[in-house]
């Protein structure tokens, strides 16, 4: 969490939305000096931020294991002024109810999220982690109707095949602000021209979140068109779209997990021993015992010793019964005025390796951290960015990816960091500049579909729509990037608050995370220690060869 803002304790409305190392060692710096890059890496050759020969061709020849019938983006839909009516190719807009307002408000627009608050402000807008590129915007409030006018707007699809498919799902990225009475929205499945049938309505905030519409298609059925529907607005609020796909329902899922990992993070021992401790006992106790546990920094709350001699005592006094441990560490693991070379020191002797990167397989599935090779908190002041990484960290992790991605393996990539744009409180300016290269690291990472990232430092409520997500770049070759997943925290949970900032939820909150490898999935079980109970899951697909057991 960051450590130059103290959160608050107010939250109101917002409730309501919401081992030992695989490599050489490195040098570890003697002072607090920034050293140039392959000095503090200890590495002699650079690392290529292409993938190595034949790893393109590997993953072509992975595809994931989950049949898309169709999806959209929005994402090459041209807005030359940053905003657009012009429907992408087979889709319609539809909008009535007034004949006053603002043309580029009148009903649904293309647009981006930056396009979209520069012309009317952000108020919540910006939270919207789902969104990529270009997004389906109605923005009834700056519409500016008279009073005898509303805003109803319907965007429909184009007619999608659906002949000879039964269960299906519809699945898109929705940030929805609810108005006053009777502004509501929906979301509707027409068959072959037939009457609209409501899949979803919406008529309470439902911020930042992933959809997942269940789709039954009649016998003989051969098209289906879908509509989002913003109704009865009187300038109200906003309703974002991105990121539609139809896609078949997955099937229950079947049998014992192939591995399990239990996932902790954001300790701060010793504040947060005892519930730690709860923490442990409560995973360990399910009937799927996981293989190794995974803890994503922040484990110690200064870097002193004292600190990290209570986090070796609660280590020892609640182990884990594998007897695996994958630790990587966080910001907190360094802050204070001893320099980095000290805390680095006593963070690789907790961590039980030499350097600051780690790998750890459960039954052949693999979990890899990584981890920053330099910050002072004597020259950043607490304050970001946390992450500096070494050529030969980065080679070490492009190696190991590329492994896995011809294998066709799922990967559990791990850093304490969260990526920008990816699960909840990433909107803000806070968690957007933690990487001090991140063009670096998206460069090794963000071709591989078959990885899915754990981020811990914020402390976000895993009760948040947006606790998982979905990281892009463009131009990595993989469009739909990899899954991105929050890890909540053992001392305490946050929500987003006003722009940029964030708040503490009242009351004893607990919260960690079990990830089960299955052949056809991933399945990640968000954990309330607290309540004793699994407050949701999420399932990932793996990728077709690892399905089929090759």
């Amino acid at each position: 969490m960051k450590s130059a803002l103290s959160l608050v304790t107010a939250v109101g409305a917002v409730l309501a939305t919401s081992l030992t190392a695989t490599s050489s060692a490195a040098t570890v710096q003697p002072t607090d000096r920034p050293a140039p890059q392959a000095a503090r890496s200890g590495a002699s050759t650079v690392a290529s931020t292409d993938a190595p020969s034949g790893v393109a061709r590997g993953l072509a020849r992975q595809p994931m294991n989950e049949q898309v019938l169709w999806r959209e983006s929005f994402d090459g839909q041209a807005s030359p002024t940053g905003f657009t009516h012009r429907a992408p190719r087979g889709w319609t807009i539809a909008s009535s109810g007034f004949t006053t307002g603002e043309q580029r408000w009148a009903g649904w627009a293309f647009t981006n999220v930056r396009d979209w608050t520069w012309a009317v402000g952000t108020e919540r807008r910006h939270w919207f982690t789902g969104a990529h590129d270009t997004v389906a915007v109605v923005e009834s409030k700056h519409q500016r109707l008279a009073a005898r006018d509303h805003l109803t707007t319907t965007l429909t699809s184009p007619p999608v095949q659906v002949a000879g498919q039964r269960d299906l799902a519809l699945r898109f990225d929705s940030h929805y602000a609810q108005g006053k009475a009777p502004q509501s929205a929906y979301v509707t499945v027409s068959f072959d021209g037939g009457a609209p049938q409501r899949l979803l309505t919406l008529d309470e905030d439902r911020l930042s979140a992933h959809e997942d519409l269940t789709v039954t298609v009649p016998r003989g059925a051969r098209t289906a068109r879908f509509g989002w529907t913003y109704d009865q607005g009187r300038n109200d609020l906003w309703w974002a779209v991105d990121n539609v796909a139809l896609v078949q329902a997955p099937q229950p899922v079947q049998g014992a997990p192939i591995a399990t990992f239990d996932v902790l993070s954001d300790i701060h021992a010793p504040r947060g021993n005892a519930k730690y401790a709860k923490a442990i006992r409560l995973l360990t106790s399910q009937p799927d015992k996981a293989g190794a546990l995974l803890l994503d920094g922040d484990v110690v709350e200064l870097g002193k010793a004292e600190d990290y001699a209570s986090a070796t005592q609660m280590l020892t006094a609640t182990p884990h019964p594998s007897g695996r441990v994958l630790m990587g560490s966080g910001n907190h693991e360094f802050l204070g005025k001893e320099g980095f070379a000290a805390y680095q020191k006593r963070f690789l002797a907790l961590a039980g390796r030499s350097v600051p990167w780690g790998e750890v397989t459960v039954n052949g599935v693999p979990a890899l951290s990584f981890s920053t090779e330099y910050y002072s908190d004597v020259d950043r002041e607490g304050k970001e960015p946390y992450v500096t990484l070494g050529r030969q960290q980065l080679a070490w992790l492009e190696s190991r990816l590329a492994t896995y991605a011809r294998r066709g393996t799922p990967v559990v990539l791990m850093n304490h960091h969260p990526l920008p744009q990816s699960v909840s409180f990433t909107h803000s300016a806070w968690y957007g500049n933690d990487f001090a290269d991140l063009e670096a690291v998206d460069a090794v990472i963000a071709k591989y579909p078959n990885v899915i990232y754990l981020s811990g430092h914020t402390h976000a409520w895993l009760g948040l729509n947006d606790w998982w997500g979905r990281y892009r770049v463009d131009g990595s070759g993989n469009p739909d990037g990899f899954p991105a997943v929050n890890t909540g925290a053992v001392l305490n949970a946050g929500v987003p608050d006003d722009d940029h900032d964030e708040a503490t939820l009242p009351g004893e909150h607990t919260t960690g995370l079990r990830l089960k490898v299955f052949r056809d999935r991933v399945r990640v079980e968000a954990w309330d220690v607290e309540a004793g109970t699994v407050m949701k899951h999420q399932d990932f697909p793996v990728t077709r060869a690892f399905a089929q057991g090759r």
